[in-house]
């Protein structure tokens, strides 16, 4: 492995808690961008001597949060895409990354809508333990996402970022309920799994590192009821305060 490894590596234990308590030899990430969390499960899948592959699932094009700059001046912001002759560069920062972290053999990518990749995987026969969804914030979105790393294997484990935003809350909890899933939140509040019920060992070694249990339908009620009141703050806003 190359010494010159990129500062966007991200490195910590919620990471390392999903490749030592999982231990994939195949993972798929919808939504890999600079390749923080790519860079950062191969590391730590190197150290623990696991032989682990990933396929990186993105568009590289950017999010409607880079595109509308509703956060500027963040990785979010619109410089972030780095648009050069009306094309984001991001596809090549996260090359670049990926080569100079030595990883190179280890990474393939599948540059498309994460909608379409359901097909793909089923008849290429990918057989990933691990499915990481980082590619939306928008509901409908990661609940596709879900939806689709689901159908796509026969038993695969799904996590993700982000559990922190309420949209992707309230997809988790709605694919959770559905499916009869509980979910897990590591201790930095952001990374979450979702396991079915029936998974006592896997759940228990999550406990034992201080992942959460949440009430599902808690999380659901609460988000599906603040997305109500949200529409309609933002229906009154725009509709009746200006008559």
């Amino acid at each position: 492995m190359n010494s010159s490894k990129p500062n966007l590596s991200r490195r910590d234990k919620a990471l390392k808690d999903l490749i030592r308590i999982i231990r994939p030899i195949e993972i798929v990430e919808f939504g890999s961008w600079e390749g923080r969390s790519c860079i950062g499960f191969l590391e730590i899948a190197d150290e623990l001597g696991i032989q682990t592959k990933i396929l990186c699932v993105d568009t590289w094009l950017g999010s409607h949060e880079h595109w509308f700059n509703k956060l500027p001046n963040s990785e979010w912001g619109f410089d972030s895409l780095k648009v050069a002759e009306g094309e984001p560069q991001i596809l090549e920062t996260f090359r670049s990354n990926v080569r100079d972290s030595g990883f190179e053999n280890l990474v393939s990518i599948l540059r498309c809508q994460t909608e379409f990749t359901g097909k793909y995987l089923r008849e290429n026969h990918f057989q990933a333990e691990l499915i990481y969804v980082d590619a939306c914030h928008e509901f409908h979105a990661v609940k596709r996402d879900l939806e689709i790393a689901k159908s796509s294997f026969k038993n695969i484990n799904i996590s993700g970022d982000d559990f922190v935003w309420p949209s992707v809350r309230r997809a988790i909890s709605s694919f959770a309920r559905k499916n009869k899933f509980g979910i897990y939140v590591a201790p930095d509040q952001t990374t979450w799994i979702v396991l079915p019920r029936g998974e006592k060992n896997i759940s228990v070694e999550f406990e034992k590192n201080e992942w959460k249990k949440k009430n599902t339908l808690k999380v659901y009620v609460s988000e599906t009821a603040n997305s109500y009141f949200n529409s309609l703050k933002h229906y009154v806003k725009k509709n009746i305060i200006k008559l």
